[in-house]
């Protein structure tokens, strides 16, 4: 197995070194540039996000995307492939009334293939305008669906709690494990998590057929016959089958709004929304998918009735983080990542995936499965942190004495694990 010395950029970079000419220093040039776009925001500001649906990668394409005002335009441009993005962030409040542009432009190789241009006529509330062009190049051809996306932010920061150490992995730890004593994912579960001393819980949410969103891991659940995926089901027949019809037992899944009642407001929560890829849906042959924009519209919407702030969120999907964002661009998001080339998701194939698309989509952080920096932690939360990123870690190898050890002398923000005794000892120092 190769050695990496983490401290050298050039291994942090080392894949996408080999696919093109581009250097060290113009990979860190690139995302910190991402980095102090994003800090330059002023009292107010427009964000211009546009979403490319495409169904396939078109090698050599590209879509560019400009902003036009009075008295300014600025203009970013993305790759064509599945779920591709690009951000135009506009750093001065516009006035109410002021007249403002997007034109579209689809590049080719050597020369532009279709242009489209429309006014943006609301400024003072998130909007979502669909549009739509044809792609015909080197006989293939699609028809492929964008959505941009305009909201208006303020300068603060995202509400990221500096306390964030412990975090109870499900509750009090993921079933099947020996020192597992209740149902993960569970009141019962959070609420003995913060008695051992975490001041976090990390909990998995989806929705149900009927747009509820309900505690529950697995993409699919258990019946009495077969397993069915929980956007199959409505609210009660989930809450039938878990045997939980009235939610009155803590000891059993519920819904995410019955959590978030039950819990103290001085304890914190990483909200993991669940979405599957497209192998995992093909998996588990899932069905009748809500479509990534209403599942995190209703969680959020969940999370701002119940008035919390302790919150941060989390997700394996870039759609679904780029939906967080949009919706909640002061809160805490982090991504999640094995840094694994699944050949579905062209941003979580490498550790340097992950940073750039962070930084480019100004993420507060990262969640890494300990197995992809366990060859180096200090020097990899070295990098995140030189990016204003924040580094927590998850895995089973961690559930170890000595991993553990490792990981706060790496000097991680972080550690969502099973095994709260073995961490929340000692006078809770670690907690």
């Amino acid at each position: 197995m190769e050695q990496i010395d983490w401290s050298d950029p050039g291994f942090f970079f080392r894949d996408k070194l080999k696919k093109s000419s581009t250097t060290v220093e113009e990979e860190f040039r690139k995302i910190k540039t991402h980095r102090s776009e994003r800090n330059k925001r002023t009292s107010a500001s427009m964000i211009f996000c546009l979403v490319v649906e495409s169904s396939r990668e078109w090698k050599g394409m590209y879509v560019q995307a400009t902003l036009e005002g009075k008295m300014f335009e600025m203009k970013a441009r993305t790759e064509i492939h599945p779920q591709s993005f690009l951000i135009v962030e506009y750093n001065k409040e516009p006035a109410r009334r002021e007249p403002l542009c997007v034109n579209i432009e689809v590049w080719g190789p050597e020369e532009m293939i279709s242009t489209k241009r429309f006014r943006i006529l609301e400024l003072e509330q998130s909007s979502k305008t669909p549009i739509s062009f044809r792609i015909v190049y080197e006989g293939r051809e699609e028809d492929v669906g964008m959505e941009v996306h305009c909201l208006q932010t303020n300068r603060n920061a995202s509400q990221v709690h500096e306390d964030i150490r412990v975090i109870g992995h499900r509750g009090c730890g993921m079933n099947g494990l020996p020192t597992t004593k209740m149902t993960e994912n569970t009141i019962s579960s959070f609420k003995e998590a913060y008695r051992r001393g975490a001041r976090w819980v990390e909990t998995d949410v989806q929705l149900t057929k009927d747009h509820v969103p309900v505690i529950f891991h697995d993409f699919v659940i258990q019946t009495s016959t077969s397993s069915v995926g929980i956007s199959e089901i409505t609210l009660k027949e989930f809450l039938h089958i878990v045997g939980n019809q009235d939610e009155e037992n803590c000891s059993l899944p519920c819904t995410l709004s019955r959590l978030l009642e039950q819990i103290d407001d001085r304890h914190g929560v990483n909200i993991e929304i669940k979405y599957p890829l497209p192998s995992e849906e093909r998996r588990y042959k899932l069905k009748n998918l809500v479509p990534v924009e209403k599942v995190v519209e209703k969680v959020v919407e969940v999370v701002q009735i119940s008035r919390r702030q302790k919150v941060i969120f989390s997700s394996f999907h870039p759609y679904v983080l780029l939906m967080i964002k949009l919706r909640l661009p002061n809160f805490g998001i982090f991504m999640l990542t094995e840094a694994k080339d699944n050949g579905e998701n062209p941003y979580t194939n490498t550790l340097y995936d992950a940073l750039y698309f962070c930084t480019k989509l100004g993420l507060d952080g990262v969640v890494l499965d300990w197995n992809c920096m366990a060859t180096n932690p200090t020097d990899i939360v070295k990098i995140f942190k030189a990016f204003d990123l924040k580094t927590l870690v998850y895995g089973d190898e961690i559930n170890d004495r000595n991993v553990i050890d490792t990981l706060n002398q790496a000097g991680v923000n972080g550690i969502i694990i099973d095994d709260l005794e073995l961490i929340c000892n000692a006078g809770n120092r670690d907690c």
